[in-house]
């Protein structure tokens, strides 16, 4: 039975991390079964357990195994590693180890391949506190698309990017500007502590120990008028989009650099995908019922749109957009009757409103604030709605499960603000 962890996230505000100052590295939970285990029984004379699914291979050499006969197992888990790239793997018996070096051989797919080229990839396994650490010593067969490493021991293990270009996927309008920034989820120069090697949540270590070489759009040096621009300095770069969406409309952005120094050098081709679109990504509705100083009011958003802000490794932002429509457009409270002095209408727009949690099971956070303003005789009255995903006496956010990343349909009830405030919220939208 694996052990479970707590992430522990540290926040450091005001703190740009560089290459010279690094965050301290993280625990993650370990991952959950995604499909029944692979097994295979081998001896003194070693063998291999080739998995259906056609990304990992183990090789145990002869001599690895003193005793008889051993059933070693590869189960597909959800993959939790910091820059984890698809499936995980948890290889049991967990803790076994080896006279001699195993090898584990992973094939990139093309999904891998659109955030980083083979030679930028690593492979990762999880340690008994829960810290994922990088095997050092990769293999890399730029034709086969593979990286082979090797180990002494079975654990969790995961494919990892070593680095990334962040964001790994953005959505803007033509002529709109994205900032584009290299990070590290793993120390990229070799050194002597062990420790060294830990992972990092990517998004909060900005800066490599290397400056870019060279910055393309679609293959092309610098862009040009039809795909875009790009303009980079050192670690980070600017992209203009187009005055009008290409045809197709996702450009690649891409830079070549040199990762890690003496024997752990490698040419590494980092990506993001970036789309040119004006719609929004999924269209729908949101209903909030709100408690308000013992009155009930109903938000609707029968246009709500979220169109892709940023696209992470963990999670995916959006914009949330539409109109607000409340009701009712009057009500009596002390014995007085006020009415809507404003609109009962209005537009908004809250970038970063709408977040998709991926691991370790799809989720949703999202909130939506406004003051609506009623009226009697002078006398305003301002009805705050602000809802949230929010739980407990703190009301911090919480994530709301859903089916699946394409499927963000929900409900909520933000329990710690009743009885005097609070509500609940039905949401549905449709992919365009």
């Amino acid at each position: 039975m694996k052990k479970m962890f707590l992430a522990v996230l540290i926040l450091a505000a005001g703190i740009s991390f560089t290459a010279c100052t690094r965050p301290v590295a993280e625990t993650t939970a370990v991952g959950t079964a995604t499909g029944d285990p692979e097994t295979k029984t081998i001896g003194a004379g070693g063998g291999t357990l080739a998995l259906l699914d056609g990304r990992l291979e183990l090789t145990v050499p002869a001599g690895a195994i003193a005793s008889d006969n051993i059933t070693l197992s590869a189960q597909p888990i959800t993959n939790t590693a910091f820059g984890g790239l698809g499936t995980a793997y948890r290889l049991e018996p967990d803790g076994a180890t080896f006279d001699k070096p195993v090898t584990l051989m992973f094939k990139a797919g093309a999904e891998d391949l659109a955030k980083v080229s083979i030679e930028g990839m690593g492979m990762a396994f999880q340690d008994a506190e829960g810290y994922w650490k990088r095997l050092p010593g990769a293999a890399f067969d730029a034709a086969a698309k593979t990286l082979t490493v090797t180990t002494d021991h079975f654990t969790d293990y995961a494919p990892v990017a070593v680095t990334l270009l962040q964001p790994l996927a953005q959505t803007v309008k033509p002529g709109e500007a994205v900032e584009l920034e290299l990070s590290n989820c793993y120390p990229v120069r070799v050194s002597t502590d062990p420790d060294d090697w830990r992972g990092y949540r990517c998004d909060n270590y900005f800066g490599v120990d290397e400056s870019a070489k060279e910055w393309f759009v679609n293959g092309i040096t610098g862009g040009d008028g039809a795909v875009g621009t790009i303009n980079g300095i050192s670690d980070s770069a600017r992209y203009i989009a187009p005055g009008e969406p290409p045809s197709p409309s996702t450009v690649n952005a891409s830079v070549k650099l040199t990762n890690g120094s003496g024997a752990e050098a490698q040419n590494v081709e980092l990506f993001s995908q970036i789309t040119i679109s004006e719609p929004g990504d999924f269209k729908g509705a949101i209903t909030i019922d709100w408690q308000f100083s013992g009155l009930n009011f109903v938000i609707t958003i029968n246009d709500a749109t979220l169109t892709l802000k940023d696209d992470g490794i963990d999670e995916t932002n959006y914009t949330l957009s539409g109109t607000a429509t409340i009701s009712p457009s009057s009500f009596t409270y002390g014995g007085n009757v006020y009415t809507l002095s404003e609109a009962a209408e209005k537009a908004f727009s809250d970038e970063y409103g709408f977040k998709v949690r991926k691991l370790p099971e799809p989720a949703v956070r999202w909130g939506y604030g406004e003051m609506w303003t009623y009226e009697s005789g002078g006398s305003p009255f301002g009805v705050v709605v602000n809802f949230g995903t929010k739980t407990g006496t703190g009301c911090g956010f919480v994530d709301v499960p859903i089916a699946g990343l394409d499927d963000l349909d929900g409900q909520y009830t933000m329990s710690c603000m009743e009885p005097s405030y609070g509500g609940t919220a039905v949401w549905e939208f449709t992919k365009q």
